[in-house]
């Protein structure tokens, strides 16, 4: 048997392969744009600097209060807690009057991505701050922020998170 193909046979056979072809390639291009989109993108990269300034802002937080939190320290004026609290707010280590290890784990993986050893000494810190602050009660997220802060700095010598955030997104530290 003998298979005979007309002019017209094969450009029709080679328009549907160009059509098939950009079909699945449209496909693929566009499964790649969905996972790039729902991949979770370094949240502490992206707004570090755009949270410190607002809650400073918003807060009408003073430079000693900023340094003090930079040196790990409970800042001492009002304005200075509650300017702590809007950062832990919006870096979601508080969440709805409570220490959140969940979304506070998030940041210490991308945090020390790259250093598995820092990495596992700040966990071992988040796992006991979440002991040591499940039974505190305080309704003013402006006292409450304070007592986190404590928490982390009782670990300074073990780990610093603060200055290493400031690292991490290359902002002096002094």
């Amino acid at each position: 048997m003998r298979a005979e193909f007309t002019r017209d046979s094969l450009k029709c056979t080679l328009q549907s392969d160009t059509m098939r072809f950009y079909g699945i390639s449209l496909a693929v291009l566009s499964l790649v744009t969905v996972i790039q989109a729902n991949e979770e993108k370094p949240f502490l990269k992206m707004n570090t600097i755009k949270i410190i300034t607002a809650c400073k802002q918003d807060n009408k937080a003073q430079r000693d209060d900023y340094d003090a939190i930079r040196k790990s320290e409970t800042p001492t004026t009002e304005n200075g807690k509650c300017f702590l609290a809007c950062l832990f707010d919006k870096f979601q280590v508080v969440q709805n009057g409570a220490f959140s290890i969940e979304t506070f784990s998030k940041r210490l993986t991308e945090l020390y991505k790259e250093d598995p050893d820092k990495l596992e000494k700040a966990m071992k810190m988040a796992n006991e701050c979440k002991t040591t602050l499940n039974g505190v009660q305080e309704t003013n997220k402006c006292q409450y922020a304070p007592k986190v802060l404590e928490c982390f700095a009782s670990y300074k010598t073990k780990i610093e998170v603060v200055q290493d955030l400031l690292k991490y997104q290359k902002i002096k530290s002094s």
